[in-house]
């Protein structure tokens, strides 16, 4: 697997203000987690870490943080959050691994393919976006691909149906849904019998009127 590598720099203030000019300023605000390693507040340039991400498929790839003052280390992204309508990047977080040490993390699901069920009118829906996977950091898979293609409408694929690369192990919940296809929608129009019925029982109620109206009127 390659390891890329990413400048940061520490940063000595925090908050929502100091948040703020950095992004202003082209960078990001990152938090550097792990059980080796001690906790860091960093600071990214915004466009070198979108370069890095447009290179892989999901987030589930070594790095190699160089930080001025500390000792390199390897670190996998945790999280990132983005802005829900921009979709610039408000703050990262990097978990420090052991190359050595297996790890559990999400891996991004893929879904390949034109179903069967889908060319027959159905619906594919997506289940979970991504599984919590074990292994080393340096055997993770990018994302976990799911071939979609013999799904017919009212069938799914399960977390445990998948096939994962031998050196992985699924944790969680094995009964999860990655894909399933849904019987197409369909629009019930009203029969001729239930507008006539409507029109009949309109006008039924339309001659009761006139009827009381009129028998009013000879009082």
């Amino acid at each position: 697997m390659e390891i890329v590598e990413l400048l940061a720099q520490a940063r000595e203030e925090t908050g929502t203000k100091e948040a703020r000019r950095l992004r202003a300023a082209g960078k990001v605000p990152v938090s550097l987690y792990g059980q080796k390693t001690d906790a860091a507040k960093l600071v990214v340039e915004s466009r070198e870490f979108e370069r890095i991400m447009r290179g892989h498929a999901g987030s589930s790839f070594i790095m190699k943080l160089k930080v001025e003052g500390r000792d390199d280390t390897s670190v996998i992204i945790k999280e990132i959050q983005r802005h829900p309508l921009r979709d610039h990047l408000l703050h990262i977080d990097l978990l420090s691994v052991a190359l050595d040490e297996k790890i559990v993390t999400g891996i991004p699901v893929r879904l390949v393919g034109e179903s069967i069920g889908v060319r027959e009118g159905g619906v594919m829906q997506a289940g979970v976006r991504e599984l919590q996977i074990e292994a080393l950091p340096t055997e993770l898979p990018e994302f976990i691909e799911v071939d979609v293609v013999e799904l017919n409408i009212g069938q799914s694929i399960h977390a445990s149906e998948l096939k994962l690369p031998e050196s992985t192990t699924l944790v969680g919940n094995a009964d999860e849904v990655v894909a399933t296809v849904l019987e197409p929608t369909k629009l019930v129009e009203p029969t001729v019998e239930e507008v006539l019925g409507e029109g009949a029982e309109g006008e039924a109620a339309e001659g009761e009127a006139a009827e009381g109206e009129a028998a009013g009127g000879e009082e």
